[in-house]
């Protein structure tokens, strides 16, 4: 599991007094002129409430922190991980991850992958007995044990070597030939003692539908089994079983918990975008019991487009034009038409096109066609095309030209290009792939 984030409550206090503070200052000052270029005063307000946007975020994701640490924390109180404790560290090694423990081949018996590597580092085992049963026959098998010793263990009944065995048969690894239906035998042994890994895997099979009849019901129950003993994957399955009623009713209470788990899962390798993709949904629609924000929504689906999650980017494109108008005092809700204020240094555009072209040349038809959705809905919305970004002139012929790097500003001459470039065009702008 994610280790428990620092405690920040100092910080959380130093950003409430200066939000609070800088929510005053902002109060003081006199409201916007123009959307579009700004005036002195303008940009100086509009600086102001970039500032006071990036305190909030700041503010916002540690809480956020703070609220997955405690449901990890909490559920961790009612199931507590099962694991195998490393004789010679004496750390425990949870079953949520395929076989962290280097077994020893006489008893099956193992420990950590570090103390493995000390036991036998560069290739020279260190020890001359094992050190659990002391036996002189012996070898490390670092990961999965060799076919005949993990058949052997398997058949001792060891939940790890059914787990090992069930999934090489379903494989046709580790000199096992393919064969699902002896895969699905261990697998069902492994599950009874209740090992995560093999729960999940079960789970998918009558998921799957293919060597036994699709149970929903039966699939929704082994994954929330081995989410429950800390299964990541499971834990997503979980949630976003839960979101679509599969297998049972929809409870999206459920789904933002178990995917409050899963994004907490912290482990090597781990991506989390799919779960923060979900995450940053149900923030922007205030679902399952999460209060709206728009700012999370940001956080959440930005973690999952970097990720590559292709679902987030036309989601992303919207959620970062609807925040901005909202914190610079435009629209508050795009699908109520209107203008955004696009001053230089403060217009979200750029970024906002960029995500939803990115999606446009997603190889999934429902992504590339919510991506054209969303640039078709921020170019009317937002006349971008219509309204020199300097000075605000509306278009009145060709003369119209945009940057050439984002494609999401326009403007009236060179010089109004020049001058937005200067006054802030060069943070806003991204270059589109």
């Amino acid at each position: 599991m994610a280790a428990p984030p620092e405690d920040n409550s100092s910080r959380l206090q130093e950003l409430k007094e200066e939000i609070d503070a800088k929510k005053r200052f902002i109060s003081t000052l006199p409201p916007f002129c123009r959307s579009h270029g700004g005036s002195e005063s303008d940009l100086f307000r509009a600086n102001h409430i970039k500032i006071l946007a990036e305190k909030q975020e700041e503010y916002d994701v540690i809480v956020e922190e703070q609220r997955v640490a405690s449901v990890q924390r909490e559920h961790l109180e009612v199931h507590p991980l099962p694991g195998e404790e490393c004789p010679i560290c004496l750390e425990m090694q949870p079953f949520t991850i395929a076989f962290r423990f280097a077994r020893f081949s006489c008893c099956g018996n193992g420990v950590c992958q570090s103390c493995a590597e000390e036991t036998c580092a560069g290739g020279v085992l260190k020890i001359k007995t094992c050190p659990l049963c002391r036996s002189e026959d012996f070898f490390i098998a670092k990961g999965d044990s060799k076919e005949s010793d993990t058949e052997k263990f398997a058949k001792k009944g060891r939940a790890w070597a059914q787990t090992s065995l069930g999934l090489s048969y379903w494989l046709g690894s580790r000199g096992f030939r393919k064969d699902k239906k002896k895969s699905m035998k261990w697998l069902e042994l492994a599950a009874e003692q209740g090992f995560p890994i093999a729960l999940a895997h079960l789970a998918g099979i009558y998921g799957e539908g293919k060597l036994v009849n699709e149970d929903p019901e039966m699939a929704r129950s082994l994954y929330k089994k081995a989410a429950d003993l800390g299964n990541a994957l499971a834990q997503y399955k979980v949630g976003f079983q839960s979101a679509k009623g599969y297998g049972g009713e929809v409870d999206m209470q459920a789904s933002v918990y178990y995917f409050t788990l899963a994004y907490g899962n912290q482990y090597e390798d781990d991506n989390r975008a799919d779960v923060a993709y979900f995450l940053g949904c149900w923030y922007r629609d205030g679902k399952g019991g999460l209060d709206k924000s728009m700012m999370l929504a940001k956080h959440y689906l930005t973690v999952a487009a970097k990720g590559g999650y292709e679902s987030a980017y036309p989601a992303l494109s919207l959620v970062l034009a609807d925040l901005r108008g909202c914190q610079y005092g435009g629209v508050k809700d795009l699908s109520h038409g209107g203008v955004l204020l696009t001053f230089p240094g403060h217009n979200p555009l750029p970024k906002s096109v960029y995500w939803a072209r990115k999606g446009m040349k997603s190889k999934d038809p429902g992504i590339a066609h919510e991506s054209v959705k969303a640039a078709k809905f921020i170019d009317s919305n937002l006349q971008r095309s219509k309204i020199c970004h300097n000075c605000g002139k509306c278009a009145t012929s060709a003369a119209f030209k945009c940057c050439v790097r984002c494609k999401s500003a326009w403007y009236c001459s060179k010089d109004c290009q020049a001058k937005s470039w200067k006054t802030g065009h060069k943070l806003d702008c991204v270059k589109q792939e």
